[in-house]
């Protein structure tokens, strides 16, 4: 049995563990030999640190735990195999709080808002105690509902240059002008967030999160915007003297789909 198994193995048969489940690039379809394994252990109680101290240190080198930077975690290297193993642990509660939250009530956040769905929905299990997390993945993976799609769009779009004041493209005007180039490149990243979440909504797919989406964009929407890998181009590539005028052709040509 690989080491990787055996560590899935040994983490099961801790009686709080509910459900193992591997995601990332791995179940994406993405996966190179720079990619690490993401598995995400819902867990009904934090498992001690010592407990995952022994666990890694049967299978795995260089183990940095109990990691507390965005979700608890430890992360190592795979003996055998020599991959990286990024191990997040969740609560159950919480995750369904997540889905009762955005898929359930239909609550919209700037930029972002189905990044955990399709977490969850893209899974692979690799244990399920008692089908819970299954149940999980085919309450979401079931519809993709209007409402929400409207929701974050609503929340979104008007966010990228209609508002009347500071819209993000107002925000990276200013901070032009000034020549503050922390502060654009910092509203820019906020401007990318809502425009490809108003994009996955139109098109009724969740949000594949943060690493590269316009590869996504193009594998999971049936309408793209006009230029759409043009402007990305130019917008990476453009002086600070264009940016403000690839920015509208963004938000202009995805205005033209919405």
């Amino acid at each position: 049995m690989p080491d990787f198994e055996k560590i899935v193995y040994e983490f099961s048969q801790i009686s709080s563990v509910r459900a193992i489940a591997l995601s990332g690039s791995t179940t994406a379809g993405t996966f190179d030999e720079d990619s690490d394994f993401d598995v995400y252990i819902y867990t009904e109680k934090e498992i001690p640190v010592e407990v995952r101290a022994c666990i890694a240190q049967k299978y795995a080198q260089n183990p940095e735990l109990d990691n507390r930077y965005w979700e608890t975690g430890d992360e190592m290297v795979i003996s055998d195999s020599q991959k990286g193993l990024d191990i997040m642990y969740r609560s159950p509660e919480w995750i369904e709080g997540i889905v009762k939250s955005i898929y359930d009530e239909k609550n919209a956040w700037v930029g972002y808002t189905t990044a955990l769905l399709h977490n969850v929905a893209s899974s692979k299990i690799l244990y399920d105690k008692d089908g819970w997390f299954e149940g999980l993945q085919r309450k979401i993976t079931a519809e993709y509902p209007d409402e929400l799609a409207k929701n974050i769009i609503k929340k979104n779009f008007v966010l990228l240059r209609k508002k009347k004041y500071s819209s993000f493209y107002a925000q990276i005007k200013n901070a032009l002008k000034r020549g503050d180039f922390i502060s654009v490149n910092h509203r820019i990243t906020a401007f990318l967030a809502s425009y490809f979440d108003s994009l996955f909504a139109l098109n009724r797919v969740y949000h594949p999160g943060e690493k590269r989406l316009v590869f996504y964009a193009k594998k999971l929407c049936k309408k793209l915007p006009q230029n759409f890998e043009e402007d990305f181009f130019r917008l990476f590539s453009c002086g600070n003297d264009e940016v403000l005028e690839v920015l509208a052709s963004l938000e202009e040509n995805l205005g033209k789909l919405l």
